[in-house]
C-alpha cells in the first residue's frame, strides 16, 4: 500500500522538518506555499521525508530525511505509480531530481538501476555581505527599464505597452502561484526596445528572508548587459530591504555564472542535477 500523500496545506509551520540550512531555497519556497509546485509527504501534520515539485524549475527535489525506511520502501512505486503519469500529464518524458542532502542520491540510484541515469551538475551562488553598488548600470538608450509593478503589469496584459507580454507573464505564472503573489512578495525589472519586452531579472522563488533570482534575454539581444545590470538594479533594491539572495546555475551557463559573480554573488557549493527517462 503506498502511504505517501499530496501535501495540500503548504505552510512553513508542517514543513519545518523538512528545511535545514543547506536545503535549497527555491524547492523550500514551494515546500511553505510561496511559490507554484507540489509536494508528497509520509506525514501530513508531521512529515519527516518529502518529494517537492516545482513547477518552475520542471523537476523534483527529495527533501527531509533520507532514513526514513517507510517512505524509502514505497519510493519506487510511487514514483512509477503516480509521478511518472503526473509527468506525462504534462507532456514530459524525463524524471529530473536533485536531492538536499547527498544520502538521498544511493537510495534513488539503487532503485532504478535498470535505467540509464544522466548527471550534470549546478552552482550554487549567495550573497554574503549587503554591500551596495557603487553605481547605477549603464544601459544602451535604445533600451527603457521598467520597474515590474502592478502599473508595468496592467499595461502589458492590456498591450499598451508590448507586443509580447507572455515572455514575463508566463515566467511570473511558472514559479509564482499567481502574478498578485509575486507582487505582494517578490519584484523585478524588466528591458523593452521599441515593443518588445527583451530581458527582465525577477524574484523567481521566496523562503523566510532568501530570494531566487531568475532571468531571461531574448536571444538577438543577448551580450548586451541586459542581464547583469537588471540583475544589479534588482539586487540593490532587495539589499535595501535586509533580503538574502540564492543563484542557482548549470555548471555548463558560464554566461549566467559571470553574472552572479559581476552582481557580486559568491559561490557557495554544488549539487548533482540526476535525470532518466521514463
Amino acid at each position: 500500500m503506498i502511504c505517501l500523500y499530496e501535501l495540500l496545506n503548504r505552510n512553513e509551520q508542517v514543513t519545518s522538518n523538512l528545511i535545514h540550512n543547506y536545503s535549497d531555497r527555491q524547492l523550500a519556497g514551494v515546500l511553505v506555499g510561496n511559490n507554484n509546485g507540489k509536494a508528497w509527504v509520509d506525514d501530513l501534520e508531521n512529515p519527516s521525508s518529502a518529494i517537492v515539485w516545482s513547477e518552475g524549475v520542471q523537476g523534483f527535489q527529495f527533501m527531509g530525511s533520507a532514513t526514513n525506511e517507510i517512505f524509502n520502501i514505497q519510493l519506487k512505486s510511487f514514483i512509477e505509480g503516480t509521478l511518472f503519469g503526473f509527468l506525462r500529464e504534462r507532456n514530459r518524458s524525463y524524471f529530473e531530481f536533485a536531492c538536499d542532502v547527498e544520502e538521498w542520491y544511493p537510495i534513488i540510484l539503487d532503485a532504478f538501476s535498470d535505467r540509464k541515469i544522466y548527471e550534470s551538475w549546478q552552482y550554487t551562488y549567495k550573497s554574503t555581505v549587503n554591500i551596495p553598488m557603487k553605481k547605477e548600470p549603464d544601459l544602451s538608450k535604445q533600451f527603457c527599464v521598467h520597474r515590474i509593478d502592478e502599473n508595468f503589469i496592467r499595461s502589458i496584459k492590456n498591450k499598451t505597452l508590448v507586443s509580447n507580454p507572455e515572455f514575463l507573464l508566463d515566467y511570473i505564472e511558472d514559479f509564482w502561484n499567481s502574478i498578485e503573489q509575486l507582487l505582494s512578495l517578490g519584484s523585478g525589472y524588466a528591458a523593452t526596445c521599441g515593443d518588445e519586452i527583451v530581458s527582465f531579472s525577477i524574484t523567481s522563488f521566496l523562503y523566510k528572508e532568501t530570494f531566487a533570482i531568475g532571468i531571461e534575454t531574448l536571444e538577438p539581444y543577448r551580450r548586451n548587459g541586459l542581464a547583469g545590470s537588471l540583475t544589479k538594479m534588482l539586487l540593490k533594491s532587495l539589499f535595501a530591504k535586509g533580503y538574502h539572495i540564492w543563484w542557482d546555475c548549470m555548471e555548463s551557463n558560464i554566461a549566467s555564472q559571470m553574472t552572479a559573480k559581476s552582481a557580486g554573488l559568491v559561490f557557495d557549493h554544488k549539487y548533482r542535477l540526476c535525470g532518466f527517462d521514463i
